[in-house]
């Protein structure tokens, strides 16, 4: 049987679940920039109004912790965009936030030598060629 040509109400129909698709990732796309802005003014918010002698702490590791999520969104929405594959994003994601974290943590600490940040890399470089590889071995 010869396929037919599709009808008005498919193409409208098509039509139809594009726009509703292009508009859902733009609500989504605003949502994950709100929600990047609010986690970047929280932390703002934390390292000026607060005094680290006096603080309890959960609220010294709070910092740490708003650090790496804004990474790691900001890195997710920017490789989920680039990765056809949205697990591998996240991966990537936790490793690119990961990074800066340790180190800032390390340099908090007052720990950070060129040393540590080398070590760190290859850390992170042979930790990224493994999660990529194990993946990939699973598809």
């Amino acid at each position: 049987m010869l396929p037919q040509a599709p009808n008005k109400y498919q193409k409208e129909k098509a039509s139809y679940s594009k726009r509703c698709f292009f508009f859902y990732n733009v609500i989504t796309m605003k949502k994950n920039i709100l929600k990047l802005v609010g986690a970047m003014l929280v932390l703002l918010t934390l390292f000026l109004t607060t005094d680290p002698q006096k603080l309890p702490s959960i609220m010294l590791i709070l910092p740490f912790i708003i650090f790496f999520l804004l990474i790691f969104f900001a890195a997710k929405w920017v490789l989920v965009r680039r990765i056809a594959s949205p697990r591998k994003a996240t991966r990537v994601a936790v490793l690119s936030a990961a990074l800066p974290t340790l180190l800032f943590v390390l340099l908090s600490l007052g720990q950070l030598t060129v040393k540590d940040v080398a070590t760190t890399a290859i850390l992170f470089i042979l930790s990224y060629f493994y999660i990529s590889r194990n993946s990939f071995e699973r598809q």
